[in-house]
C-alpha cells in the first residue's frame, strides 16, 4: 500500500511540475511573440489580460514585472468576465475558458488585440495564437495570419518561421 501511495504522489507531483513548466513556456513565448507584433498607438502601458483563473496570471505578473515592451510598461490583469475588459493588447484565454471564444471573437474581432489560447483547434476557430504541445511534449504555437491581419496588427515576418501557420 505504501508503494502505491508513493507512486501516486510521484505521478501527481510530476504532472504538477510538467504543467508548471508548460505555463512558464507560455509566459516566455507570449513575451517574445509580442516583440514581433506592432500595435498602432501602443501607448505607455502594455496591457495583458487573462480571462478567468490560470496559473499563467501569476507567472506573467512576476515575469513581466519591471519589463517593457517597445518602451511600454507591461501590466498584467486577471478578470473574471468579458464585461470587465475594455481594452488590452493581449488577451489570454486559458483552457478552462474556451466556452468564451466566440464571445471574445465578437467583442475584439476588429480591434488590435492579440488573442492567445491554449486549447485544441483554437487558431482554426479564430484565435491569433494558440499554444500546442507536440508529440515530444514541446510547446509550439499556431499562428492564424488571417485573424491577425483582420485585427489590424502587423507581424514581423521573422516570427512566421517559428510558428505553425494556420490560414
Amino acid at each position: 500500500m505504501k508503494n502505491i501511495l508513493t507512486a501516486f504522489l510521484f505521478f501527481s507531483l510530476s504532472t504538477v511540475f510538467a504543467q508548471n513548466e508548460v505555463h512558464k513556456s507560455y509566459v516566455l513565448y507570449t513575451y517574445h511573440i509580442a516583440k514581433y507584433v506592432d500595435w498602432e498607438n501602443q501607448g505607455d502601458i502594455f496591457k495583458v489580460v487573462v480571462l478567468g483563473s490560470s496559473p499563467v496570471t501569476t507567472m506573467m505578473a512576476m515575469s513581466y514585472k519591471n519589463k517593457k515592451l517597445k518602451n511600454s510598461v507591461i501590466q498584467v490583469y486577471q478578470v473574471n468576465s468579458l464585461e470587465e475588459i475594455d481594452n488590452c493588447h493581449i488577451l489570454f484565454l486559458p483552457k478552462g475558458q474556451k466556452q468564451y471564444l466566440e464571445d471574445v471573437k465578437k467583442k475584439f474581432s476588429a480591434k488590435p488585440v492579440l488573442l492567445i489560447t491554449e486549447f485544441e483547434n483554437a487558431a482554426k476557430q479564430g484565435a491569433s495564437i494558440n499554444f500546442v504541445i507536440d508529440q515530444d511534449n514541446a510547446v509550439k504555437f499556431e499562428l492564424n495570419r488571417k485573424v491577425i491581419k483582420q485585427s489590424g496588427l502587423k507581424l514581423n515576418n521573422s516570427i512566421l518561421a517559428l510558428a505553425i501557420l494556420i490560414n
